[in-house]
């Protein structure tokens, strides 16, 4: 059994996309050259006939014999594809102008393709099994004479006596379309212009619409070609049911795709993100443990007879009454600080976090919007709503557009709350953020 061969049965068995992929990679470019010059060089009637033989190849798999050479299949079935596709009064009078055109025989050294290009894919289709698979391996595949004779079963000699017999048959058939070219000129031309390549990224495309098309059993290639063969207005209105259709299954197909990978990446950030909340946390908790105040310790006065020696200060009411107590300025210790620095954000949030006065907070909410510092702080305030919470977070989104920590904290938020998608979407938006900045540290 080939590699093809085990590919295909692996598809067969299990759905494998890996598989089917692979072999969509393979014989993309043997399929898509066979295509485009079976439809006259139309790149993109070409990219539709070769998706349609590859979608019969994925409905198809598990009836085809497992000793099938998939080459010849696949070029077989795209002339069928092709000839269905192509036909109708206007080409078939177009390849009579040509035949018409070609009726002085010619006998040259050297044969360009594209002559023989319109008559070529018929002339190997009506070649026998043993010698269109001989074509096909050496030209299509390209192949050299020990591949083709291993897949043949016959040794290398006979391989190559194999491809210049079935050479001199195909040069006999082009003869009576009116083509007469020798079987070395035939062998020059295939060999270096029968395999064209697929547009980019085709594989990952056909791939996805095949087996999505196998999955569901949408309709088969001669379902579709008979509505091809409709009026203009029927056409029209087919056309947009099954554009509709494959857009459908290939938009399901990728949306799989994306949250199977989205799925793994989310496990990882959600993970990341409980690291981060519980280090946020223990962050937070040393913050309320710790003093931090910005402004310079105002003085106290004192005389000498209210003064206590220090070794009898751990005796007195006042050690006794503050000793367990972080010190809290009043406000009229800070006003001097607020006035000095012109009440901006970052003295009112100092003063507020030195005095606990709410009102300062509030003032600094008010007066300025836009602070990041401020916003974070006001996210955490104790008495705010939900509401309120996520307009402050959404503030510092704005305010701090390259800072992943509001969208961290939305996502937790949305976590708790059990809106799984919301939270979804706040990970997926901190993961494109390269900085993560915590206000709480200053």
């Amino acid at each position: 059994m080939t590699e093809s061969q085990r590919l295909l049965a692996e598809y067969a068995q299990s759905g494998s996309e890996a598989a089917f992929r692979e072999i969509v990679t393979r014989y993309l470019d043997l399929t898509y050259s066979t295509a485009i010059r079976l439809v006259d060089g139309d790149a993109h009637l070409a990219q539709d006939v070769t998706q349609l033989v590859f979608i019969d190849l994925a409905r198809m798999a598990c009836t085809l014999s497992r000793e099938v050479m998939l080459g010849g299949w696949l070029h077989r079935h795209c002339c069928f594809v092709a000839r269905k596709v192509m036909r109708g009064e206007r080409r078939r009078a177009s390849r009579e102008r040509q035949a018409l055109e070609m009726n002085a025989l010619r006998d040259d050294s050297q044969v360009s393709l594209s002559e023989i290009a319109p008559i070529l894919d018929d002339a190997i289709d009506q070649l026998g099994t043993q010698d269109r698979a001989a074509i096909v391996l050496r030209f299509f595949e390209q192949r050299d004479f020990r591949s083709v004779g291993e897949v043949l079963g016959i040794p290398e000699n006979a391989a190559r006596m194999r491809v210049n017999r079935a050479l001199e048959k195909l040069g006999k058939l082009l003869k009576r379309q009116g083509i007469a070219c020798s079987a070395a000129a035939l062998g020059t031309a295939l060999a270096t212009e029968a395999a064209a390549s697929a547009p980019v990224g085709m594989a990952v495309t056909i791939t996805g619409a095949a087996v999505a098309s196998a999955a569901t059993g949408t309709a088969t290639t001669l379902t579709i070609l008979k509505i091809m063969s409709l009026t203009k207005l029927q056409l029209g209105v087919a056309a947009l049911v099954i554009a509709g259709a494959a857009t459908t299954i290939l938009i399901q197909h990728q949306s799989q795709l994306k949250l199977r990978e989205q799925s793994e990446y989310l496990q990882k950030q959600i993970a990341q993100l409980q690291a981060d909340n519980k280090n946020l946390s223990s962050r937070v908790t040393q913050l309320k443990r710790v003093p931090a105040p910005r402004l310079p310790a105002p003085a106290i006065p004192t005389t000498a007879s209210t003064a206590a020696p220090v070794e009898n200060l751990q005796f007195t009411n006042l050690y006794a009454r503050f000793k367990d107590k972080q010190p809290q300025l009043t406000a009229e210790q800070v006003e001097p600080y607020l006035k000095s620095n012109r009440r901006n954000a970052a003295s009112l949030l100092a003063a507020y976090r030195t005095s606990g006065d709410a009102a300062l907070l509030a003032e600094a909410m008010q007066k300025f919007p836009n602070d990041p510092q401020v916003a974070f702080e006001a996210a955490f305030k104790k008495d705010s709503s939900p509401e309120e919470r996520l307009q402050w977070l959404n503030a510092l989104k704005k305010s701090d557009p390259e800072n992943s920590l509001p969208d961290y904290l939305s996502a937790l938020d949305y976590f708790k709350a059990g809106q799984t998608d919301q939270a979804v979407r706040e990970l997926i938006s901190a993961s494109g953020k390269k900085q993560f900045h915590d206000y709480s540290l200053g």
